[in-house]
């Protein structure tokens, strides 16, 4: 079905001169809302069947009830049996799934969370937040607007915008340089086998961000939506700058255990990113590690994208520099 749909999106709307990144954004939008409505029908015609069934096995209690025979009550079997499989189908889905992400995910930032936070939503209610005055606020677009100046600032760095002094610092030291091959190579297109591999390469599992579409729908139509992904990007870098929906995320803010809850800096900010900002992401890493694994070995590189490594690495790096 979904097949079926992305298809006839693309024979309508991929015309010449549509933009790669409005072509893509436009159809994560059309997509969903067929699943929506795909997911609204099978949802409502599985109610109306167990409905039907319900209905036909109170009949027959009924007529069971004046008189008895072995046909009615086979048929009441025959019924009660397929509703049961309609019910328990779901049932035991749910019970997999759970069994399953608690013991892998725990309190990961993962689906499990996301269900647990939505539940403890009204317990998370953030009712007031003392401002940065001092004052108490419970006006709601107030209380976003002091968490969004409290974030803003703690974000913000605190570099100088004078750098001279940086320069002059990093010229001083003999630090590591990519070759001219190497740097080529970070900034060749993007290639259709690097999307394809990193899509493959994503841990399943993990909740969508705010366009609704986890890792596992990429894996499934991959063949499919590599190409437009790979076209998008692309016309990214040509344009300097990604489609809007790559920059979005949901933010959950969680509260701290034993801290006052009308402070800003008692909570803790949770991001949930769109899948394909992910997919960019992993390419990037995955293009940074090809270089540092193969050029750079000096004890002062970049540690973020060198497998086995942890953060703590480059804590080390800068003790390195300086001691």
């Amino acid at each position: 079905m979904i097949s079926t749909a992305i298809d006839n999106f693309l024979e309508t709307n991929n015309i010449d001169n549509i933009s790669p990144s409005l072509l893509w954004q436009t159809l994560k939008v059309v997509i969903r809302g067929d699943i929506i409505s795909y997911t609204s029908r099978v949802n409502k015609t599985r109610k109306q069947e167990q409905e039907r069934l319900l209905s036909s096995i109170f009949d027959i209690d009924r007529q069971y009830s004046a008189s008895p025979t072995p046909e009615l009550y086979k048929n009441k079997l025959d019924l009660q049996t397929k509703y049961d499989l309609l019910s328990s189908e779901k049932t035991e889905r749910m019970l997999l799934k759970s069994r399953g992400f608690v013991y892998e995910h725990g309190e990961k930032a993962g689906r499990l969370l996301a269900r647990q936070l939505k539940c403890k939503s009204s317990d998370q209610l953030i009712t007031q937040i003392q401002k940065e005055n001092g004052e108490l606020t419970t006006d709601p677009l107030e209380i976003n607007n002091t968490f969004k100046a409290f974030y803003s600032k703690l974000y913000t760095s605190e570099a100088p915008n004078d750098n001279t002094d940086m320069l002059n610092f990093f010229k001083n030291l003999n630090t590591p340089v990519i070759s001219p091959t190497y740097k080529a190579d970070l900034e060749l297109p993007f290639r259709l086998t690097e999307i394809s591999n990193a899509i493959s390469a994503m841990q399943s599992g993990k909740a969508p961000g705010p366009d609704g579409y986890p890792i596992e729908f990429y894996k499934k139509f991959s063949t499919k939506l590599a190409p437009l992904i790979l076209e998008m990007l692309n016309d990214s870098v040509g344009t300097g700058a990604l489609p809007r929906t790559l920059t979005e995320a949901s933010i959950t803010l969680i509260p701290k255990p034993g801290k006052d809850k009308t402070q800003c800096g008692s909570y803790r900010p949770i991001s949930l990113l769109n899948s394909d900002i992910k997919i960019l992401a992993k390419i990037l890493a995955r293009r940074l590690e090809s270089v540092t694994g193969l050029n750079l070995t000096h004890s002062t590189v970049n540690k973020a994208y060198i497998a086995y490594n942890d953060s703590h690495c480059g804590k080390l790096s800068i003790i390195d520099i300086f001691f």
